[in-house]
């Protein structure tokens, strides 16, 4: 199965907060179980429109900005690109994967929510479509950073004020397999900032989810790397590994 990792960019899911989760399969369209998210295949030069409010990986109640998904292909017998958007809006020029050589491939991508939390497929070829749900975004709330204290009567400097709601630059933690030390920072252009807290850093990356390691230890790669994997040790010589926002396990 072929891998990629891309981040569709958008103005609604910059101003939210990401909230990652267990992967629940949302959508098989090889499997009747699935109900509207099921049967039939994707027909070749038809949009569909996919309800993923209908699916119980997705609990009532949180006004969903957007989801992290895992989409997968079983082309018949090839599949020459697949498109994903917000449903209720235009079909974008670009694809969230191709498959020319017919075999079953993956992309992980955020997309906004359309009209009713749905979202549209295409494909220009009959394939089959896979997707699991691993995170969503729902709205960040922000608000001014508190004020500074006032200077002592002796000179010296009065304690500093306390620290107000998150501001425009608005940070919010969130949890990765138990462990939350992590903060994303959303800074005044939207663009996200990882920062990460943990202690016990390992100079190199593990070779295997069962290098040797202690619960909280963390590595990363090289810093060269496009775009750097982040290693986790949730347990005793048991590592996980991240490609922010997104949540690989071994």
């Amino acid at each position: 199965m072929n891998r990629l990792f891309i981040f569709l960019a958008s103005a609604a899911i910059a101003q939210t907060v990401p909230v990652l989760v267990t992967p629940c399969r949302l959508a098989d369209t090889r499997d009747s179980s699935y109900g509207t998210l099921g049967p039939p295949s994707l027909v070749a030069g038809q949009t569909r429109t996919l309800n993923l409010l209908a699916s119980p990986c997705l609990p009532a109640g949180p006004a969903y900005s957007g989801y992290m998904l895992n989409v997968a292909v079983v082309p018949k017998p090839v599949l020459a690109y697949l498109t994903i958007w917000p449903a209720g809006q235009s079909m974008p020029l670009s694809s969230v994967l191709n498959a020319p050589t017919g075999i079953v491939t993956a992309n992980n991508i955020s997309v906004p929510a359309g009209a009713n939390g749905a979202i549209s497929v295409y494909a220009p070829n009959n394939t089959d479509l896979v997707i699991d749900l691993y995170g969503y975004y729902v709205p960040g709330a922000a608000g001014p950073a508190g004020p500074t204290g006032a200077t002592g009567s002796t000179g010296a400097a009065g304690p500093t004020g306390a620290t107000g709601a998150t501001g425009n630059g608005s940070a919010a933690p969130f949890t990765i397999e138990g462990i939350s030390p992590i903060s994303v920072v959303q800074s005044n252009t939207g663009a996200l900032v990882y920062t990460v807290g943990l202690a016990g850093y390992h100079p190199s990356p593990p070779a295997t989810s069962r290098d040797s390691c202690a619960a909280g230890d963390w590595a990363q790669d090289v810093p060269w790397i496009a775009q750097p994997y982040y290693y986790y040790c949730v347990a005793a010589n048991t590592w996980k590994r991240a490609l922010l926002p997104a949540l690989e396990v071994w």
